[in-house]
């Protein structure tokens, strides 16, 4: 669901767009939504893309209900992880490691992203 990739540097032109999340412009949110799913507990891969899918934007996970992220078929924990702000922090956290590593990551709707994964 979330592929970590290294950063791109400003000479690699074929891959601009692959970008961390804290530089990723527009987008940087939705991808924010898809790593808080990836790290939130019993999800799992098809879970969090079956989530994703059923909302306009993913952006949209941090703003709904406990009961609208149950609506979407996650597992209660995994609702109540979201809902409390918990998986949005965890993956804020996860970023931040990234970012000090010089890494970013793809996510399922970034152009990049290979696929075959």
């Amino acid at each position: 669901m979330a592929t970590v990739t290294s950063n791109v540097s400003s000479a690699d032109t074929s891959n601009a767009s692959v970008q961390t999340v804290a530089g990723g412009g527009a987008d940087a949110l939705n991808r924010l939504a898809y790593l808080s799913l990836v790290l939130t507990p019993a999800m799992g891969a098809t879970r969090t893309l079956r989530a994703i899918e059923k909302l306009p934007s993913p952006s949209d996970l941090f703003s709904l209900s406990l009961t609208q992220l149950e609506g979407l078929q996650m597992p209660a924990v995994s609702a109540r992880f979201v809902f409390e702000g918990k998986a949005r922090a965890a993956a804020q956290a996860e970023i931040q490691r990234l970012e000090e590593q010089g890494a970013g990551f793809l996510t399922h709707s970034c152009p990049h992203y290979p696929d075959r994964l």
